[in-house]
């Protein structure tokens, strides 16, 4: 539960009216973009030939701030 006052989370793990974790508010993003390519090429029947070309780009900032996936 979100305690706006003190800008905290309250968690009470196993349900028993008393608080067990307090974590503060996060102030960050996190932003994250996969791709994968896969080329097929068939140049003889049963004979096959495969591409593949992944990336992954993340970013994590600061709110506020921005994000931006330039030359992460």
């Amino acid at each position: 539960m979100l305690d706006d006052a003190v800008g905290e989370y309250r968690i009470d793990e196993d349900q028993d009216g008393t608080v067990d974790y307090r974590v503060e508010t996060p102030d960050f993003d996190y932003r994250e973009f996969n791709s994968t390519l896969v080329l097929r090429w068939e140049y003889r029947p049963g004979s096959l030939f495969y591409l593949v070309w992944s990336q992954a780009r993340l970013d994590d900032t600061l709110r506020g701030e921005g994000a931006s996936f330039g030359r992460v």
